[in-house]
This record gives C-alpha cells, structure tokens and sequence, in this order.
C-alpha cells in the first residue's frame, strides 16, 4: 500500500499545547498575583481552555482507489501492542498522548500494510487530557523528579469532578475507563457524601471517597491526609483519578503533597498549581494567601537548610504514613 503522508512529517515533533497554553507556560504561570477563592463555592469565571491540541494523522493515497483502511498507532516499533483507529476519511484525530514519546504508525486494509512512519510529541508538561464533558484533567506525570527521573506518565490524573457541576458523556467515560483504564477514584469532596455511592467512571473502577479540607487546613487533619496517601501507596490502585469539584485547590494541595515527595522541584510545583487558570475556575497563584499559608504551615516541619521537598516529606510522615510506604509510592512513578 504506497501513500503519501501529509502530517505529520516523518520525524517531527507535534505540540498537544494550544498556543494560549504554551504562552503560559512559558511566561511561568501566575507568580505576583494575589488571587483568592472560596473552593467550596466556586464560580464559573470562563470556558475551559485546559483542552489539548489533538494530533491529526493525515495522507493521500498514491493509487486512484481511495482504500479502505485503519491506523495503527504504537509506541513500539516493532508494532508488538498498538492501538487501532477507525477512520472513514484519509486522516485521524487523536487526543491524550504521551508527551515526550515517539510515536509510529502504519496503515492496514487488511490484507497489506503500509510502511511505518513516526512522530515525536513535545516534552513539555502538563501532558493534558480530553474527555467529553469534563474539563482541566492532566497527568501527574511528564516532571522531572528524584534523582533526574521523569515522573511516570498514564499513573495518576487530576482533574474535576464528573456529575454536579460537570456532565460526562459516555465518549468521555469511555475514555477515563477504556483508555485512560482509571481503576480507582479518589473522590475529595465532602459534599459527595450521602449523594455518590459509585463511580461515574464505571463499575470497574473503585471509589475511594475521602472527603478533605484544602491548603493548610489540609494539613490541620492528619488521618485524613493518612488514608489518602496509603490509596496512593498502593499499586493495585493504579491508574488513579484524583478529583474536587474543579480539581483546583483541594485536588492542587494532594498533587502538590505528592509531586514534592516524588522530588519535583519547587518552581515546577509552583506551576502546576497555577496552571489551573486555565480552568473555567478562576485565576490561582503561588503568590495567593491561601498557597502561602500551606507554605507557613509546611515551614513547622522543616528548617530554613530544607527544601521543600524535604518539609512535606516530613509532614507526610508525622501523619503516620511509613517510610516504607514512601518508597512505595516512588517505586510507582519513578521505577
């Protein structure tokens, strides 16, 4: 089967950024400004912009015929796991790949392959999520932590909650359960309890409803912080979807806890909170009052010689979670 590719380019390396994602990314975030919200009563502000630019695959045919044909999609080479798509056009829109990774395909009509071609996405964090219905979901994974070692991604998401103020479609929970493959949702909201008995994600996936506070009086309740951080030590429960109401403040002080303990460094940390601005939510900013009162309250575990990553390591500890524990949880996102 002979074709000719038009995108992309054998080779190139594609951005899933949108340019206003990129801009901000770049700029550094929000730093300087004194943002101020009421998590429990949010306010839509805007329309998300925390959707990522798809992929499109796109080729002519070198033959008059306009074949009949499905792409393979692999991170492997030797095309020993791929992931089919169905198109009735000569090209494929594709979301949620991986930053950073190399990425081959092929055409199949069923009885003749085409040659492999490949692409490379972007290294650029966050690596951000599509699913129909919700908005400002992203993966963890893509920062460099511990030791120089890249968080791994596909582990856990963060994003927002999927039944009051957000409505999955069944495209969008076919994607969080099929493949995005969520096996547990870690549910941080109380005002779910009495009302979720089950995940909106799917009978296969487990709920986890741990019901917390945000920023330091996050921290001012340390068996719950426990039983959130023993679900994330054990594998079984992997991949993970962690989640408030707009998967901001809350969902930012867990992710912003763990990323520290995974060894991400501070600037970095202070991003990935801030680029929740994107959300339909509102601003946020390390420069808040409300971000600096989890750094005051995180100062109590620590010395002035201490990084950040060391005092929420610390804090962590003293509310009963192991050092073996620990280990766990960095043996599962960074090997």
């Amino acid at each position: 089967m002979q074709i000719n590719v038009i995108s992309p380019k054998n080779g190139q390396t594609v951005s899933q950024h949108t340019e206003l994602q990129k801009e901000f990314l770049l700029w550094g975030g929000n730093k300087g400004k004194n943002t101020s919200v009421d998590y429990l009563n949010l306010i839509k502000q805007r329309e998300e912009r925390t959707y990522p630019l798809p992929v499109t695959i796109e080729w002519s045919f070198l033959s008059n015929e306009n074949e009949n044909v499905i792409l393979h999609l692999s991170e492997k080479k030797d095309f020993s796991e791929y992931t089919v798509y169905k198109t009735s056009e000569n090209k494929a829109v594709i979301y949620n790949l991986k930053i950073g990774q190399t990425y081959f395909w092929r055409l199949s009509d069923g009885d003749d392959l085409s040659d492999v071609f490949f692409f490379n996405t972007e290294d650029m964090p966050p690596r951000w999520i599509y699913a129909e219905g919700l908005g400002n979901i992203r993966d963890i994974g893509g920062w460099t932590g511990k030791n120089g070692k890249k968080v791994k991604q596909g582990m856990l998401y963060r994003g927002c909650e999927m039944e009051f103020h957000y409505n999955i479609t069944d495209e969008g929970r076919r994607v969080l359960a099929d493949e995005l493959k969520i096996k547990t949702d870690l549910d941080l909201r109380g005002e779910a309890v009495g009302k979720i008995e089950r995940s909106e994600i799917g009978e296969k996936c487990t709920l986890a409803l741990i019901p917390c506070a945000a920023y330091s009086d996050f921290m001012k309740d340390k068996e719950i912080c426990k039983k959130i951080f023993s679900v994330l030590a054990d594998a079984s429960n992997y991949p993970v979807y962690v989640h408030c109401w707009g998967g901001a403040d809350r969902t930012g002080t867990v992710v912003f806890l763990l990323s520290a303990i995974l060894g991400v460094k501070a600037e970095d940390l202070f991003l990935d909170y801030e680029i929740t601005s994107l959300s339909a939510w509102g601003e946020r900013s390390s420069d808040s009052e409300q971000f600096r009162s989890l750094l005051s309250s995180l100062d109590e575990y620590g010395t002035n010689d201490d990084t950040i990553n060391d005092k929420c390591e610390k804090f962590i500890l003293s509310t009963g979670i192991t050092e073996q524990q620990i280990d766990n949880i960095r043996k599962i996102f960074l090997g």
